[in-house]
């Protein structure tokens, strides 16, 4: 491992400091090997405090974060996301922090340690929005911000599915008081700008609700284009496969593994002006790149093959 620890750019993993430590693979030891390297722990919580030797896993995150209590004011009882999203935005932090440290370097010359914990990470994430009133000192109201956790908040059920349709501003709701026969609403003190609107957020999330159910979802979403209000039919997963949007940009490619058979690959997300993103591997199957790692690393023939022959590494043809 030291060996291509000397010529890495990072070092990256996603163990607790004890279990990594033991291991001899401790940011002092790394950084003896190689000083310009950036090295990457991705723990469950923070090594200063009491919780550092805890393991962590996306659902306990969840919890412990406050995500999870959050969806109780909506759903009526605590719950996970449906998807890991601990693990994936913890994931995206940790690219941003290397990417930062990787310029650092390019400025200085100098690599350095970089810590993320998930814990921490999924604190900010969920309190970005659920400080709200606890932000001050004294508190000023509930840390919960009103309308995300209005249980009205949620697709709407029209006469024959479901939309997704978010009135927002000013301007937005004044369309919509108007497309839905309450014009008076414009002037009500409950609803005439943001401050009010988010104090009787249930009020006016009940009747959008209503209002959404007398028509099919068709008829809404040429309603709400016309008038410039954000709207979109909700989908379930399988659906985005038949998107006609993601289907124009060919979001989805049908691709063939060479022991896998075929699949959909989807696209990266983002788009490059100078280095568009493309596929240039397959996803490699246990051990197919060992000796070609052990090569750019500097080993032998010789010394490869002895530790394939001693069972150290394998190859995967």
């Amino acid at each position: 491992m030291f060996k291509l620890i000397e010529s890495a750019d990072v070092f990256i993993h996603s163990m607790r400091h004890q279990a990594i430590e033991k291991l001899g693979f401790s940011y002092e030891e790394v950084a003896k090997v190689n000083p310009a390297i950036i090295y990457c722990g991705g723990y469950g919580f923070s090594k200063q405090g009491p919780y550092a030797s805890k393991p962590a896993y996306d659902d306990m995150i969840q919890g412990a974060s406050g995500l999870a209590a959050a969806q109780s004011e909506t759903s009526g009882k605590p719950q996970y996301m449906a998807t890991v999203l601990a693990d994936k935005a913890t994931g995206l932090m940790m690219a941003n922090t290397i990417l930062a440290a990787a310029y650092y370097r390019k400025k200085t010359g100098e690599g350095q340690y970089i810590e993320v914990p998930m814990f921490e990470t999924i604190a900010s994430f969920t309190l970005l929005e659920h400080m709200y009133g606890a932000t001050f000192t004294p508190p000023i109201g509930s840390s919960l911000y009103p309308r995300l956790t209005s249980k009205y908040r949620k697709p709407y059920e029209t006469e024959d599915g479901f939309i997704s349709v978010i009135v927002y501003n000013d301007k937005q709701w004044k369309k919509f008081f108007e497309i839905s026969a309450y014009p008076e609403f414009s002037v009500d003190i409950r609803f005439r700008d943001l401050a009010s609107r988010t104090k009787h957020i249930n009020e006016l999330y009940q009747l959008l609700e209503k209002v959404i159910l007398t028509k099919k979802t068709e008829e809404w979403l040429e309603i709400f284009e016309k008038a410039d209000i954000p709207a979109m039919p909700m989908n379930i997963p399988e659906d985005l496969l038949g998107d006609p949007h993601l289907n124009a940009i060919n979001f989805f490619e049908k691709m063939n593994h060479p022991s896998e058979g075929d699949y959909w690959n989807m696209s990266f997300p983002a788009t490059f002006s100078k280095t568009p993103v493309k596929l240039n591997h397959f996803a490699p199957r246990l051990g197919e790149h060992s000796k070609e790692i052990l090569q750019e690393a500097g080993y032998s023939e010789q010394a490869i093959d002895s530790l394939l022959e001693s069972g150290v590494t394998f190859e995967n043809r």
